[in-house]
Parts: C-alpha cells; sequence; structure tokens
C-alpha cells in the first residue's frame, strides 16, 4: 500500500485578542513518493475531514488551538485557520506565515494513501 506522509510544525504565538500565550501549526509539509508540498491550515479549507486528522495527531501538550472554519474580516471570507487556545480568536493565513521563523517539528505521521488524500495532492500542486 502506498503512504503519505505528513511532517506538522508548530510555533509559539501571543494572542491578538486575549493576550495569552497559545501555538499554532504553522506549516505542513505532505507527500507521496517523490511528491511534497508545504501547505498551511487554510489550505484544507474544502478539505475539513483531512485537517482533522493531521490535527488529531498533534500531542495535546503542544497547547495548539482549534483549527476550524472561522470568519476574516481582513480576508472578507471564511476559511480553515487557527485559533487561541484560550479564546479561540482567529490566526488567520497572514499572521501564520510570520510564525514560521519560529517554527518546530511537532510531529511526523505516515498513513495509507487514500483517493482523498491523493486529489488534496493534486489540488495543492496545480
Amino acid at each position: 500500500m502506498d503512504k503519505i506522509f505528513a511532517i506538522l510544525r508548530t510555533a509559539p504565538a501571543v494572542c491578538w485578542s486575549c493576550g495569552c500565550e497559545t501555538t499554532v501549526l504553522s506549516s505542513i509539509t505532505l507527500g507521496e513518493g517523490c511528491l511534497s508540498i508545504d501547505c498551511s491550515a487554510a489550505d484544507f479549507t474544502d478539505w475539513p475531514d483531512l485537517i482533522d486528522k493531521l490535527a488529531a495527531s498533534l500531542p495535546l501538550s503542544h497547547g495548539v488551538g482549534a483549527i476550524k472554519p472561522r470568519r476574516s474580516a481582513t480576508a472578507g471570507r471564511t476559511y480553515m485557520s487557527n485559533g487561541c487556545r484560550h479564546c479561540d480568536a482567529i490566526f488567520g493565513h497572514r499572521f501564520e506565515i510570520h510564525t514560521r521563523y519560529d517554527e518546530k517539528v511537532a510531529g511526523e505521521i505516515e498513513f495509507t494513501a487514500s483517493e482523498r488524500w491523493r486529489a488534496f495532492l493534486a489540488a495543492q500542486s496545480e
């Protein structure tokens, strides 16, 4: 069976809303065979079941807030985003990009490739 690998990276952040320290899922590297792509939570807006699988593999000790669809006033749309683990305020895609300077690998997982995962990889590779 073919496998998909995922490298999950998290980064510390201070919430713009409540001022508390939190952690965000800052980037994800996904791949199958020789294909490898970097993506973010926002890339999973149309694929909530897939980001749920990845988020569920993060240890609770990392303190990552909920990853779910949220409305962004800046972007003028709803998309999959990180949230503060204390107040659930959105950490938008623009903010998330800046956290990558401080990110660390939080987990590496491997799982059976499915047609849904392959469709996601193909969509992100376009």
